[in-house]
């Protein structure tokens, strides 16, 4: 089972909490549940969500480390 949980980071309260059976793409399951957030609400994704920016604008998706990339100082900042 695959469960995803959407947190206001204020508050640290559980926002929205979404189920789905067997195997699921994580942003499968965002594209399924996405009436559980607002436009307002500032989203931090990992890498699995590439594509979001389409259906949430105020997204954050941090910079990751590669063997071909390192990160520099203003990314790892972030």
């Amino acid at each position: 089972m695959k469960t995803q949980v959407l947190l206001d980071l204020t508050t640290h309260r559980v926002v929205s909490l979404v189920f789905a059976e067997g195997q699921c793409h994580d942003f499968k399951l965002f594209k399924k549940s996405i009436g559980g957030t607002l436009p307002e609400d500032l989203l931090v994704v990992d890498l699995g969500y590439l594509g979001i920016l389409n259906f949430h604008e105020n997204t954050f998706i941090p910079a990751k480390r590669s063997k071909n990339h390192e990160l520099n100082e203003e990314e790892k900042a972030l």
